[in-house]
């Protein structure tokens, strides 16, 4: 006995299998989704926890000395002189002492 045979005395075609599959499936993903999404970590809360943000772009980058340079296009909140921003990142501990 195949799927026709089941569902099509009762009225049900193929098209509406396929689209209340669908709906099915798409309340797993939207259960998923929600649970992935903190509301406190929106950029306007982030942002809220800081006294200045700014928005730049990675002007250079020397893995040597192992320093990033930014230079920054705009001050979104706060206020910044800064025109160019250098870090300096430290090495991963990588447990090889």
């Amino acid at each position: 006995m195949n799927c026709r045979q089941i569902f099509q005395p009762v009225g049900l075609t193929r098209t509406v299998i396929t689209r209340a599959i669908s709906v099915f499936l798409m309340t797993l993903i939207v259960d998923v989704a929600v649970a992935l999404v903190n509301p406190s970590l929106q950029p306007g809360d982030v942002a809220a926890r800081h006294v200045v943000v700014a928005a730049g772009t990675v002007a250079a980058i020397d893995e040597a000395q192992r320093l990033v340079t930014i230079d920054l296009s705009a001050v979104l909140q706060g206020k910044s002189t800064l025109k160019r921003l250098v870090l300096a990142v430290p090495m991963a501990a990588t447990g090889d002492g």
